[in-house]
Parts: C-alpha cells; sequence; structure tokens
C-alpha cells in the first residue's frame, strides 16, 4: 500500500507591522490647520473657524473611509475632535 506523500506545510504569513506614520501625518496637518482659528486675533478668526468646523471634517470622513488613506483620515478626524475640545474650553472661559 503506498499512501501518498502529506502536502507541504506553508510558512505562516509574517505579521504585519502598522504603520502609524499616516495617522500622526493627518494629526499634525489638521493641528496645523487648527492653529491660526485658535491662536490669531478674533478679527481674522471667523474663516479659519468656519473652515475647521464645517469643511475640515468632512474632508477628514471623506478621506477615512477610502481604504488606502484610512490612517491618515483618522488622523485628521482625532485633531478635529481635538480643535473642537479646545474651542469648547476657549468659549467656556477656560482659556482666556
Amino acid at each position: 500500500m503506498d499512501t501518498p506523500p502529506p502536502p507541504p506545510v506553508e510558512p505562516p504569513p509574517p505579521p504585519t507591522i502598522h504603520n502609524h506614520r499616516s495617522l500622526i501625518t493627518g494629526f499634525v496637518v489638521a493641528a496645523l490647520l487648527w492653529s491660526p482659528a485658535i491662536i490669531t486675533k478674533p478679527e481674522i478668526q471667523v474663516p479659519f473657524l468656519l473652515f475647521n468646523c464645517i469643511v475640515l471634517p468632512v474632508i477628514a470622513i471623506v478621506v477615512s473611509i477610502i481604504p488606502h488613506t484610512r490612517r491618515f483620515g483618522l488622523g485628521l478626524l482625532l485633531a478635529c475632535g481635538l480643535g473642537w475640545l479646545i474651542l469648547g474650553a476657549i468659549c467656556g472661559g477656560v482659556f482666556k
């Protein structure tokens, strides 16, 4: 009785290394977009606040839906949320 040899065992794929560079890059880009709205004089903050409060989160959501740019979009959303928290603290009187 000849039994066929067992099939060769393939090694498991190597573990994936998660690169957080795009997440950090998205956070830094959005933080740089939020900085003029927080640092500048109140007279010129309105266009920056309108862009950062309305347009930037929409852009971040669209970018985070695309699989290739998902981490970058999540970094943008993270910084948008942090910007909203800082803006709420400024409006609430925590920061003067």
